[in-house]
């Protein structure tokens, strides 16, 4: 659990930061590492690529969204034509949360009011604090209004799809020599 937390927290320091000061290749290398680790602990990879992808896509529609309207910006987009997307180091971000979720936020699996309320406040919170490392240019109160939404309907979701996740997986049996 604690490299559950503090694994993302990295991530997303390397991300925001590599952001801010074009060194992308720390939010390349600090994902992969963490999303390796996260792999390496499930016996189902394909549910939890499907849970990694899903939650991904979400956030990737999300981020594009506000972008294209004008309410969320980056110091680096794609290029063109794809300057409207998300950068691809965001979507390494998406992918590590989603990770995330598993481990970090399991405490929360029987709170859904609570779930949402933090979601309601550390979604926009984090990203005001990219806005403040300068790894976004553009943040309006609608972009935070609507990552809270987002963040109110689909948090307890994400987690206890990830939970369901777990359960379903079976139990490793060690193999003995005969």
């Amino acid at each position: 659990m604690i490299f559950a937390i503090l694994g993302f927290q990295v991530v997303w320091f390397a991300c925001a930061w590599g952001a801010a000061h074009d060194q992308l290749w720390l939010a390349a290398v600090t994902s992969c590492i963490y999303l390796t680790h996260f792999l390496l602990q499930h016996n189902s990879i394909l549910k939890s690529l499907k849970f990694l992808l899903f939650v991904t896509a979400l956030g990737f529609c999300l981020d594009s969204g506000l972008i294209f309207f004008h309410h969320l910006d980056f110091p680096n987009p794609n290029p063109t034509p794809m300057e409207k997307f998300q950068p691809w180091w965001m979507t390494l971000l998406w992918i590590s949360f989603a990770a995330s979720c598993q481990k970090s936020f399991s405490w929360l699996i029987e709170r859904r009011r609570l779930s949402q309320f933090l979601g309601l406040i550390a979604g926009p919170a984090s990203y005001y604090a990219g806005l403040k490392m300068d790894a976004l240019t553009l943040f309006t109160p609608t972009s935070a209004i609507v990552i809270g939404l987002f963040y109110v309907l689909f948090f307890p979701f994400f987690i206890n799809y990830s939970q369901k996740i777990i359960l379903s997986e079976p139990t490793k049996v060690p193999h003995k020599p005969e």
